[in-house]
């Protein structure tokens, strides 16, 4: 781990680096972009699990003070529970109300929201459409606040392991979805930047050469996004995206020029062979 982040430094700092960039292989280049992507991931994932750890002993406490006391029981695809009905809770943007009685015109009143009726689950998304889940193809069951207190204060260790493959299965699923998104990126970018380079910068470049250098160009923005996400703006995708046309834009600016034809040395006639004057008198 240490060399990939001494070779980062020292690209950033060498102006000439591209000659080195182009002088690896393709694969070469985005397994170290690759890995930059891996090692902040798994950054994300160390702090989740991190948090669930430290969070996840709390949990009984937490039913305790936040579930009510009643319950709650599904017979048959059919929902009832020892609650007063209607129970709703949240504001106009978003509401979860439970009432056994009740249609989706409940909530109309709310820009989106979760219902719970006796036979449905009934979302609404705040562009005004809604999913419905009926109960009957849920089995059958019975549980109470102190049920489910006691099952999760003895299942701890369970919990935190399903928890822990939830996580791992979500981090893999979202790396690849990122790696995905970035790489498409950056062959759009790739072919523009070719683009630029052979009609401005009047340098013939091939497009494989292209990529190499802006992937390595876009190791720094991938590390800022990563630094910054915790206050996304619109101004840092504009700052990322300079920053990886000025690092790529510099490496190609230094390459030595390939476009002027090598001088080739003057071809010189052979010289004239000499006759001495003796062997001239005999051939006469």
């Amino acid at each position: 781990m240490v060399n990939i982040f001494r070779e980062t430094y020292t690209s950033l700092q060498d102006n000439n680096y591209g000659q080195v960039i182009i002088q690896k292989s393709l694969r070469q280049v985005i397994w170290y972009w690759t890995k930059y992507l891996l090692i902040l991931m798994g950054i994300i994932v160390l702090i989740v699990i991190f948090l669930l750890t430290n969070k996840l002993p709390q949990l009984p406490k937490f039913i305790d003070s936040n579930l009510p006391d009643a319950e709650f029981r599904l017979q048959d695809g059919v929902f009832s529970t020892t609650l007063s009905q209607p129970q709703i809770t949240g504001d106009s943007d978003y509401s979860f109300i439970l009432d056994s009685a009740a249609t989706s015109s409940a909530l109309d009143t709310y820009k989106s929201g979760i219902l719970i009726t006796s036979t449905d689950l009934i979302v609404k998304s705040e562009d005004g459409t809604f999913t419905t889940q009926s109960f009957k193809n849920i089995p059958s069951f019975a549980t109470s606040k102190l049920q489910i207190k006691s099952f999760v204060e003895t299942h701890l260790t369970q919990i935190w392991f399903g928890v822990l493959a939830a996580i791992l299965i979500i981090s893999l699923f979202v790396t690849a979805l990122v790696w995905t998104q970035r790489f498409t990126s950056m062959l759009i970018w790739s072919a523009i930047f070719l683009f630029l380079v052979k009609f401005f910068i009047k340098r013939s470049m091939n497009f494989a050469d292209v990529l190499k250098i802006v992937i390595y160009a876009s190791v720094l923005p991938l590390l800022f996004s990563f630094i910054l996400s915790v206050s996304p703006n619109p101004l840092l995708d504009i700052f990322n995206l300079g920053l990886m046309a000025y690092f790529a834009f510099n490496w190609i600016w230094h390459l030595p020029s390939i476009t002027q034809q090598p001088i080739e040395p003057e071809v010189l006639p052979p010289p004239k062979k000499r006759v001495s004057h003796r062997s001239a008198k005999k051939t006469a």
